[in-house]
């Protein structure tokens, strides 16, 4: 009888070991969760500071790309102010029949930079959400003023080269 106690008795010391060894197993693993999502914590709010610099860098970017047009499209108007203001001197000196011609040169060089102020007018409303499409369309735009421009230019001295 006293080795069946005696053998009871490791019986239960073995099941309270194994108890035991499960107890610690799901105290480690539960140390082991713990742990994992104070990592993840950590790496959420790493990718988080990454996130938030991306989009800081987006935002100055796309102002940047909005300054510089600015800057272009002030450019281009005072270059199409400059060519009105000399197609306006040369149309005083032009022959009467010339004049005609320098004042519907001058008309359409006048709508085109009421056209440049108003793509001025939308650099200055645009916005992060709207950028793509309005950096798209001014671009588009300041390209056609600029054409006319040039072939403004060549329309007078087509006419001169024709009176000749």
């Amino acid at each position: 009888m006293a080795v069946m106690l005696l053998t009871a008795g490791f019986g239960f010391t073995a099941c309270g070991s194994r108890t035991e060894n499960a107890a610690e197993k799901v105290e480690d693993e539960r140390e082991d969760v713990v742990e994992a999502q104070r990592d993840a914590q950590g790496n959420i709010a790493e990718e988080q500071a990454e996130l938030d610099s991306a989009r800081a860098d987006l935002a100055e970017s796309w102002q940047q790309e909005r300054d510089e047009m600015r800057s272009e499209i002030r450019e281009e108007r005072q270059e199409l102010d400059a060519r009105i203001s000399a197609l306006e001197a040369d149309m005083k000196n032009a022959k009467s029949e010339a004049r005609e011609d320098y004042r519907k040169v001058v008309a359409d060089l006048r709508e085109e930079r009421t056209r440049l102020d108003a793509q001025g007018d939308r650099l200055e409303a645009a916005t992060k959400e709207n950028w793509q499409d309005t950096k798209r369309e001014v671009r588009q735009a300041a390209d056609e003023v600029g054409a006319k421009l040039k072939r403004a230019g060549n329309d007078i001295k087509a006419y001169f080269r024709d009176d000749n």
